[in-house]
């Protein structure tokens, strides 16, 4: 059961923000493909300054692919303590939030960028992109 791969988040940079948000996101991940679905287990840096727990997945059937690169969307929940409640992507009013969006990755380089859509009126910010190393375990 251990992971094929490790992720290392670095940071984050919200489009057009109205209020503060931190941009230094260091976080760690663990990610598993199986054969239907990729699982992503972590803990990060949230953009208000605390620590997350996070679960996002992906799946190999919806996948862009050309020239190396991949699109791929993803979909998870994170734990936003003190702030998820707060948020337009609170699940149930709860300090969850829902996760979706785009992951963009290349087949030989050692990096991700993941897309999250904001809602500049609600969430205080356009769009969220976030970016980090990717490490093959085996």
């Amino acid at each position: 059961m251990k992971p094929d791969r490790l992720a290392v988040l670095l940071g984050s940079y919200h489009v057009d923000p109205r209020e503060e948000f931190e941009e230094f996101n260091p976080g760690l991940f663990a990610i598993w493909d199986c054969d239907m679905v990729n699982v992503r287990v972590g803990v990060h840096r949230n953009s208000f300054g605390n620590a997350s727990g996070s679960i996002s997945f992906t799946s190999e059937f919806v996948n862009l692919r050309g020239g190396g690169f991949n699109v791929q969307p993803f979909i998870g929940t994170a734990y936003y303590p003190e702030h998820g409640a707060g948020t337009p992507a609170s699940i149930g009013g709860s300090d969850f939030i829902l996760l979706a969006g785009l992951e963009f990755t290349h087949d030989d380089l050692p990096i991700f960028v993941n897309y999250l859509p904001g809602d500049p009126e609600q969430a205080g910010f356009d769009h969220v992109w976030t970016f980090g190393f990717r490490f093959q375990l085996q």
